[in-house]
């Protein structure tokens, strides 16, 4: 079932750069998805769209275009890993969208947000550039875990390295802000363990009793 509630959107970028094989155990093509959810279950985080910004010009070596959105993830453009150190330039950012419903008081769209990025390392072992992503098979994951302060916004930069068999590392920048405070009536899953208020003061976004 479905619920009408007035809701925040907060836009969550994501770019990840560089990919660099420190000793991948593996010769062949990789790509990562990115994925991000909300810890609480109750917002929902969902991929908006794919920017360029090396408009097609300056990739890097044995770098194949082709990211895209799969289901609720964004994958890199895939490269081909021949030998050891060597880095790839990813040509592109991922633009995510959450979405959460405003349950109590005007107070509520500046509550700190609990986000999970998970980066799947995705391999693939065929000589062709595989043109399926869903032909890859995941060899390792990470997770990194976001507090976005929506009052202040977050940019933050880490190395993220996947485990000891698959010795790659990946630059991870993130920038959120909060897009914008709506009283438009939003359809929310009641199954999200949201309770919606009976009526609402769109005026202070305040629940009337």
């Amino acid at each position: 079932t479905l619920a009408k509630m007035p809701y925040t959107e907060g836009r969550i970028f994501v770019c990840l750069c560089p990919f660099v094989n420190l000793d991948l155990f593996k010769r062949g093509h990789y790509h990562i998805s990115c994925k991000l959810s909300d810890k609480s279950l109750v917002a929902d985080v969902v991929p908006l769209s794919i920017k360029d910004f090396f408009v097609g010009e300056g990739l890097s070596e044995h770098t194949f275009p082709g990211a895209c959105i799969l289901e609720d993830s964004f994958i890199t453009q895939t490269v081909l890993m021949e030998y050891t150190e060597q880095s790839f330039m990813f040509g592109e950012y991922f633009l995510f969208k959450q979405t959460t419903p405003i349950l109590t008081d005007y107070n509520e769209p500046y509550m700190p947000a609990q986000l999970s990025l998970t980066l799947d390392l995705m391999f693939c072992g065929d000589e062709d550039l595989p043109t399926d992503p869903t032909l890859f098979e995941r060899v390792s994951t990470r997770t990194v875990s976001l507090t976005v302060d929506w009052r202040k916004g977050l940019h933050q930069h880490w190395p993220v390295l996947f485990d000891y068999f698959h010795m790659a590392a990946i630059g991870v920048s993130v920038h959120a802000s909060l897009y914008k405070i709506s009283h438009e009536m939003y359809e929310w899953p009641t199954e999200k363990n949201v309770i919606p208020p009976s009526r609402w003061s769109f005026q202070s976004s305040v629940p009337i009793p």
